[in-house]
């Protein structure tokens, strides 16, 4: 089921808000795309945003990255 772009809003929203959640005023957690390789916050974003428009939800994961906490993102088709 192709989500509408309302919908798609929503989960690119909901992705961003979650995000921020999750890393707080932490500036020293370590974003990790699904090739565990960093990114900034604003590349995250993006990252988050273009998923959405392809009705793809992301979710986040726990980890450490050289010794620092991080986040893995991983996505998801949604329906």
């Amino acid at each position: 089921m192709a989500l509408s772009n309302s919908e798609k809003e929503q989960v690119w929203i909901d992705g961003w808000s979650d995000l921020y959640d999750r890393i707080g005023s932490d500036s020293s957690i370590v974003i990790l795309n699904s090739e565990y390789e960093p990114l900034s916050i604003e590349a995250a974003k993006g990252r988050i945003q273009d998923e959405a428009y392809q009705s793809r939800k992301v979710s986040f994961g726990p980890c450490y990255f050289k010794g620092k906490p991080a986040l893995t993102m991983g996505f998801f088709a949604v329906d």
